[in-house]
């Protein structure tokens, strides 16, 4: 049996269950990029107020993200009848 381009798979479905995780983990990665861009945009280790803000949120994106993909994965796929 052929599955057609429009036919969902188990790892497709995975996917979009899963897809506002990616999509904190993207966002994610930016905010660590921006802290690191901020923290050393003299040359030199200096963090302020706004540097720490963007690793704090980066940090909660990451563990919101991680969660999210590992509840995805550990569900179990419906069964059909």
């Amino acid at each position: 049996m052929t599955m057609s381009p429009h036919d969902n798979g188990t790892q497709s479905r995975f996917v979009s269950r899963a897809m506002i995780g990616f999509w904190f983990a993207g966002l994610s990665i930016l905010g660590y990029l921006r802290f690191f861009m901020r923290v050393f945009r003299d040359g030199a280790f200096n963090p302020d107020l706004s540097a720490w803000l963007w690793l704090g949120g980066a940090v909660v994106l990451s563990l919101s993200s991680l969660y999210i993909i590992v509840r995805e994965a550990r569900r179990k796929p419906p069964s059909r009848h």
